[in-house]
């Protein structure tokens, strides 16, 4: 747990489920006026294509909240004083 940071504790209300790209996903990270493709993303960030499909996608109310540690969605970042849960993804190859 943290607060101000990672993922809305308020966006886990209905539990997340995760999953693994299918292709079309698309996010509006933090900072980002727009949403990108996670193809665009992968791209722009150098992640190795053998890689991509084995990046969980977490969805919270059936909207993607987050692309493992790597990107969290705009509207499911914990905000200054919002409690907040930090994501760990451990025990995989290199991204990049």
């Amino acid at each position: 747990p943290t607060v101000g940071t990672g993922l809305a504790s308020g966006a886990l209300g209905g539990g997340l489920k995760v999953v693994f790209r299918s292709g079309g996903e698309t996010v509006q990270s933090s900072g980002d006026l727009h949403h990108r493709t996670l193809k665009y993303l992968f791209q722009k960030h150098a992640v190795v294509p053998w890689m991509r499909g084995h990046i969980p996608l977490l969805y919270a109310g059936g909207e993607l909240a987050a692309v493992a540690n790597l990107w969290l969605a705009d509207w499911a970042m914990a905000r200054p004083g919002e409690p907040g849960v930090v994501l760990v993804w451990e025990g995989h190859a290199a991204i990049v």
